[in-house]
């Protein structure tokens, strides 16, 4: 067989590729001491990606960890990846310096900007990521997280999603997971922008499907892309469908800001962009991530990040427990039983009814472990060449902490698979315990910011509405329970299900 011209050239240009990858991955080995963590044979270039079940990619890295064990490696095209599924070495590694990083893939892609520079709170690192961490927990803190005065606002939206409910009562309805998002997402606006909504404006509606649904609907379908970007020389539109949806982002967050710096008085700042314009115009100092257009472009990814990780995993949460209390209706009717002893129907819980309120504190925390949404959390990156526990991480290695498989490690649990709440119960069953392996908000440097406002939006939102109603699947649909399989996607989220609200108090 005679080969053309273009074909062997392009065989040439593999060959060189695939040298040139081999000899650069040798060198990076030759300075360190230690090995590489064994795990599952890939290809040349794309490593294990093609292996990866894109409708559940990371559950794939959970599936690995039962062959290969507490800590193994894979690749993702040219990025090294290590999966740690034990406990001590992940709170260990977190909680380190070197291990604090964060994974670039494909040169930005993922971030806001493609000029090089990472920004946010989620992507940075360094003297910007702790610059910019520490400023936002120190003015949301300022702005009610934690205190009476956001209990307030998130009360503000639970009052309207139980006017909701009640005016759905015995009404088949399936658009539990987007009416939650609207709530949170309207929670976090009014701190952020300064500005609340009604749930039915479509303002916040358009808002809050740009942010949750479409994020969602792209992570299914990006896939690939985000790792190897190079993907969409041979027609993948995954990474152009993400950079637009990103880009939208961009617009529609640089829009408010342009509108709060008209408006912008130094001395009586309204909301948390407006203290953010005013660390950026005191800022001298070049190398700060408040320092003039770096400040501004800094704003936008953080105003991003908050509802990247605030009303995502919040809304995804509480869709979930509405399933879970039409799953398990001896659950829910103990949540019920507790909240009309200690609570009872004249006034509504508060959050300084959480310490006598252990089973809902207790199903919460089970919630947490059984659905682990996010199955090996945001990855970490090593800042810098390292050895631990005799295994080399050359600079750059991600690292991903198996949050599932330490969630439903039969060691620790005993039965993971079955939902139980009273496992975080003391044995008089008086008391809330918490458990270290109990880590959905991830551990170390990077803790989730956002795990306090999440928290208390959970317990208000469960507590207050099994005070009121009773949730069942719709008896006149057979289809009305999907089952607790998620959806395909980076995040589990549940299928599509059907309930009808029973008022308690009619």
């Amino acid at each position: 067989m005679v080969l053309s011209l273009p074909v062997l050239g392009g065989l040439f240009t593999f060959v060189a590729l695939l040298y040139y990858w081999v000899t650069k991955q040798d060198k990076k080995m030759e300075k360190l001491e230690g090995i590489i963590a064994p795990g599952p044979r890939g290809l040349p270039l794309v490593g294990n990606i093609f292996q990866l079940d894109w409708k559940h990619p990371f559950m794939t890295f959970v599936k690995w960890a039962e062959e290969y064990g507490d800590i193994y490696s894979a690749s993702m095209g040219s990025q090294r990846v290590y999966v740690v599924t034990d406990l001590k070495m992940v709170k260990e590694m977190f909680s380190q310096e070197v291990f604090s990083g964060r994974l670039n893939p494909g040169r930005g892609v993922n971030d806001l900007y493609t000029n090089g520079q990472m920004h946010g709170v989620i992507n940075t690192e360094g003297r910007h990521w702790e610059d910019l961490r520490r400023f936002t927990l120190r003015q949301l803190r300022d702005f009610g997280f934690g205190k009476s005065s956001m209990e307030v606002l998130i009360m503000d939206e639970l009052t309207e999603i139980l006017e909701w409910m009640k005016s759905q009562k015995d009404l088949p309805v399936t658009d539990v997971k987007q009416r939650m998002a609207i709530a949170v997402v309207n929670s976090l606006w009014t701190v952020v922008a300064g500005k609340r909504y009604k749930h039915t404006d479509p303002a916040v509606v358009r808002l809050t499907k740009d942010i949750t649904e479409t994020m969602e609907e792209l992570g299914k379908k990006a896939g690939p892309g985000i790792m190897m970007p190079w993907l969409k020389y041979v027609g993948f539109k995954g990474v152009e469908m993400w950079r637009n949806h990103l880009e939208r982002i961009k617009l529609m967050f640089s829009t408010v800001m342009s509108e709060h710096k008209e408006t912008y008085s130094e001395d009586s700042p309204r909301d948390f962009i407006d203290v953010f314009l005013r660390e950026i115009a005191s800022c001298i100092d070049e190398d700060s991530p408040f320092f003039k257009e770096v400040g501004y472009r800094q704003l936008i990814a953080v105003i991003k990040d908050l509802f990247d990780a605030g009303s995502q995993s919040s809304s995804i949460t509480l869709t979930w427990i509405f399933l879970y209390l039409a799953t398990f209706p001896d659950v829910q009717k103990k949540l019920q039983d507790e909240v009309d002893r200690v609570v009872g129907n004249s006034r509504q819980c508060s959050l300084s009814d959480r310490p006598n309120l252990p089973y809902v504190e207790s199903f919460l925390a089970e919630v947490h472990r059984f659905t682990s949404a996010a199955p090996v959390g945001v990855p970490h990156r090593a800042l810098a060449d390292t050895t631990y526990k005799g295994y080399a991480f050359p600079k750059g290695t991600a690292i991903m902490a198996n949050q599932y498989g330490i969630h439903y490690n039969e060691k620790i649990w005993g039965d993971p698979s079955n939902f139980r709440p009273e496992r975080f119960l003391s044995p008089d069953g008086a008391k809330f315990q918490k458990h270290e392996a109990l880590i959905p908000f991830s551990t170390g440097r990077r803790q989730c910011a956002g795990e306090t406002l999440a928290r208390d939006t959970l317990f208000l939102y469960t507590s207050n509405i099994c005070q009121r109603f009773e949730i069942k699947f719709d008896p006149n649909d057979a289809k009305a329970n999907p089952g607790l399989k998620p959806s395909a996607g980076f995040i589990l989220t549940p299928q599509v299900f059907k309930v009808v609200f029973k008022d308690r108090l009619d």
